[in-house]
């Protein structure tokens, strides 16, 4: 769907809403599935699907390549192969499916601190478990180099890497759906926070971005909810997604679907010539969630701090969804801020960052 927006500071111009599955296993690591019967599970439901395998399968070391053919019993003869891996996700690249080929960076010392690798364009540099968590600089200086989008993944799970959020550049939401993490989901509010983070590092001048990642790795994944991260390409296509991405025009959600929004969020600044705009659009909510319980509300965030609760609109029900729409204002002064909007336990976007003209 091609939106049209129309401002008075700036052309109408149009965007695609591409509904992505960020954060999937495949045979190559830990993954039941290799990536052409994973793709057939989720492309019905999405236009992009980032594959991110675990990067310390990919090397000839015997200790990480038995580690692996131990761990999974879905195991692939060639799971210590990158190149193999790579060209498996790009022949799902179709017409109506973006496939795209990172890694999740896997640091050893039996921690659960990874990173979200995209764009990755060679093999990766880390592999085995010669890292620890307390390498973490040195990590993320390599993978920059490599020109690559770090995104700290379910970092809820390694808090030393917690005051460090920064140096990311995008923090992943409602990584829970998968059965083995609901017991931990259910003692402690997982989302509210990595919320709580994302917020005080916004107030902090961060211009890090969201993603949902749903971490893949059976058809069981999801049972408990779907996740989604929306992206808002000018076009389709796997350089437009991936430039999407890195300059943050993203949003998380579960059990959630967007059906329309006029503006994406970004860390563009974004220039309008009133003091007041409004982002407005259509949402479905799944509902009776014991997960994520429906609720009407939005809240908007200004520079990281809760400023205003908005009501979202109830239009009908149908097929087991509540459909909303919603209008919640961007206030635009000279001086640059950042708004979030969230709809608790379902949604929450990236930073709109905003500014009246001639203020800079």
């Amino acid at each position: 769907v091609c939106v049209l927006v129309v401002s008075a500071a700036r052309a109408a111009f149009c965007f695609e809403i591409v509904k992505s599955a960020m954060h999937v296993h495949s045979c190559y690591s830990d993954g039941k599935y290799c990536p052409k019967e994973g793709a057939n599970h989720l492309k019905d439901n999405v236009k992009a699907i980032f594959f991110t395998d675990h990067s310390d399968c990919f090397t000839d070391a015997a200790y990480n390549h038995d580690q692996t053919k131990w761990f999974n019993p879905h195991y692939h003869p060639e799971v210590n192969c990158y190149s193999c891996y790579q060209e498996a996700v790009n022949r799902l690249q179709s017409s109506s499916l973006v496939s795209i080929a990172g890694i999740e960076t896997t640091v050893g010392d039996g921690t659960l601190c990874h990173i979200g690798t995209i764009g990755t364009i060679q093999p990766p540099l880390l592999t085995g478990y010669g890292y620890t968590p307390t390498d973490r600089a040195q990590i993320m200086s390599i993978l920059h180099r490599e020109g690559d989008i770090l995104i700290a993944n379910h970092l809820h799970h390694c808090p030393q890497w917690e005051e460090a959020l920064g140096d990311f550049d995008g923090i992943e939401f409602f990584n829970d759906a998968e059965p083995d993490l609901l017991v931990e989901a259910v003692k402690r509010d997982n989302y509210a926070h990595n919320r709580d983070l994302a917020l005080a590092a916004w107030s902090s001048g961060w211009r890090g971005f969201v993603v949902a990642g749903a971490d893949y790795h059976r058809k069981l994944s999801g049972v408990f909810g779907e996740v989604a991260t929306y992206l808002f390409p000018d076009t389709i296509s796997r350089e437009n997604i991936i430039a999407a991405l890195k300059e943050g025009r993203s949003i998380a959600a579960y059990d959630l679907d967007i059906r329309e929004i006029n503006i994406y969020p970004s860390h563009t600044t974004q220039i309008f010539e009133k003091g007041i705009e409004f982002v407005t659009g259509e949402v479905r909510i799944l509902k009776n969630r014991m997960f994520a319980p429906t609720t009407n509300e939005i809240r908007s965030y200004r520079d990281g701090v809760l400023m205003q609760t908005y009501e979202l609109k109830f239009q009908k029900s149908s097929g087991g969804y509540d459909y909303y729409t919603f209008r919640v204002p961007l206030l635009v002064e000279p001086v640059e801020h950042s708004f979030v909007f969230e709809i608790p336990n379902h949604l929450i976007t990236s930073p709109y960052f905003v500014q009246l003209p001639n203020a800079r």
